[in-house]
């Protein structure tokens, strides 16, 4: 046998594996995209994991954070891959996680419906949960009349809502941070969008920030809009959170008011680092 025949496949990286015992496999590639491929390239201060958790997506979704802070507390007590927090994740939900990637993944039935709609002429953020003929519904689709659905649409349709029939509702207290975020106007952190980076002299840059893209604000939403659909989330707040939700995202479309957003996303993180001794930002 040739060299060839012996070569052994090449192993996973082991953050990748952490993420799918405990069912969060779908932050995997936003954990590689910032060089984070195993558990010991996490940082260890809690201030800096923090940073990286938010930068990742997994801070926005209070259940995700705290399944993988007591994961990683396991881990790295017992060793990476066992402990009882990992099994819990595989034994609890894991094939519910499971059924929200691959084939199955929201997130590219949402994108798929975005594009259908932009390409009909339509918008991408999405209406009121009581939609009228022609809005944007929470999936990006066209709403139609009554009997008025041809197989072009309805295939489209089909198709995300079995991508996204299995979707969990937000929890009461997702639906109640939905709504005190949306009263302090932190539309970043209602939407699962990461702070603005502020260097050590309060300097801030968000050129490169995820809120600059219409496609990546839209999909945060809808996700999100998906959760807290009245006719999903039995919470008596859902249709107002979800409408929260809708209109932070609406917000970060338009230039001037997403200026404003992030110009306060760095006052607060300012503010912040005042409080916590932080940088050279003394002063009022």
């Amino acid at each position: 046998p040739g060299r060839e025949s012996r070569r052994r496949p090449a192993r996973r990286p082991a953050m990748e594996e952490f993420l799918e015992d405990i069912g969060l496999e779908r932050y995997a590639p936003r954990f590689a995209e910032n060089d984070v491929h195993a558990i010991e390239d996490l940082p260890t201060k809690p201030s800096k994991l923090e940073t990286v958790l938010d930068v990742v997506g997994i801070t926005g979704n209070p259940g995700h954070l705290k399944k993988f802070k007591a994961a990683l507390e396991d881990a790295r007590a017992n060793g990476p891959g066992g402990g009882a927090s990992a099994k819990r994740g595989r034994d609890g939900d894991g094939e519910g996680a499971r059924a929200m990637t691959g084939t199955n993944d929201p997130a590219a039935a949402i994108k798929a419906a975005m594009a259908e709609a932009k390409a009909r002429g339509g918008g991408v953020i999405g209406g009121s949960a009581k939609t009228q003929v022609g809005a944007i519904t929470a999936t990006g689709m066209a709403a139609l009349p009554v009997g008025d659905t041809p197989d072009s649409v309805r295939t489209v349709e089909d198709s995300i809502a079995a991508a996204t029939n299995d979707i969990e509702a937000a929890t009461d207290d997702e639906v109640l941070r939905v709504l005190e975020l949306y009263k302090s106007q932190d539309f970043l952190s209602l939407l699962g969008l990461p702070g603005v980076w502020v260097d050590a002299s309060g300097q801030a840059t968000w050129d490169k920030h995820p809120a600059m893209s219409t496609g990546t604000v839209a999909l945060k939403a809808k996700l999100l809009a998906l959760r807290l659909e009245p006719s999903r989330c039995p919470h008596p707040l859902a249709a107002e959170a979800y409408e929260c939700a809708l209109d932070a995202a609406r917000a970060l479309q338009g230039k001037d008011s997403r200026r404003k957003i992030l110009t306060l996303a760095v006052q607060r993180r300012i503010e912040d680092m005042r409080r916590k001794g932080e940088g050279d930002v003394e002063g009022g």
